[in-house]
């Protein structure tokens, strides 16, 4: 079975809307820096360098990068790239 992998870099202090098609069916590893992942209500969790996240059926509303260095995001799916 082939993998696929696709970075996103975050700038600090920027975020991006998560948008579901985009991370569908991909285990996300925190690769350098940290985010911020917040819900549509509100919440925000924190993840480091070397966590892993499963996006699915998450209600997020975006990723930040609250941190003072860029956030590299590393995302790997099977069968079919990440968009």
């Amino acid at each position: 079975m082939k993998f696929f992998k696709r970075k996103v870099v975050l700038d600090p202090g920027t975020a991006h809307a998560y948008e579901p098609s985009e991370w569908r069916g991909a285990l996300v590893v925190v690769k350098t820096g940290w985010i911020e992942l917040e819900t549509r209500s509100g919440v925000r969790r924190t993840f480091v360098a070397g966590d892993m996240v499963w996006l699915a059926g998450l209600p997020l509303r975006l990723f930040r990068n609250p941190g003072p260095k860029a956030a590299l995001l590393e995302a790997s799916t099977r069968g079919k790239p990440v968009s």
